[in-house]
């Protein structure tokens, strides 16, 4: 089951939240995990961030995976993180917002970015997973 809240923050309707989830995850094979998607303010997401990854202020995105049976887990997003972010790449707001919901359930699905060849084949599935549900 995917479960989204706070989609009315993002300005995005939950059917293209929810294309980009689906998209994700059928990539990985996991069609029938549990996963949710929350988008939250820039307070709350740097609250999470602070107590999580001892890091100061707001991130764009956070996944938090749960790693058991069919539960992925949970990804979390800042839509005014994300718009700024957006702005700084020469982005539009829905594509990067689109990219960090497919990159965030990526890290639920074990995909990581921190060793070079790891980076690189994550790169390679968002693009795939980008240009098939693009919105």
């Amino acid at each position: 089951m995917v479960v989204i809240r706070g989609v009315a923050r993002t300005g995005l309707r939950e059917e293209a939240v929810m294309r980009a989830v689906r998209g994700a995850l059928a990539a990985v094979h996991r069609e029938n995990a549990d996963v949710s998607v929350s988008f939250v303010t820039d307070r709350e997401i740097a609250r999470l961030n602070s107590r999580y990854r001892a890091t100061r202020g707001p991130t764009d995105v956070l996944s938090f995976g749960n790693g058991e049976g069919s539960d992925l887990g949970d990804v979390v997003i800042s839509p005014a993180a994300a718009r700024r972010k957006a702005r700084a790449y020469g982005e539009s707001y829905r594509s990067y917002l689109h990219r960090i919901i497919v990159h965030g359930i990526l890290h639920l699905a074990g995909y990581d970015h921190e060793r070079e060849g790891a980076a690189a084949r994550m790169e390679r599935l968002e693009q795939k997973i980008l240009s098939r549900t693009a919105t």
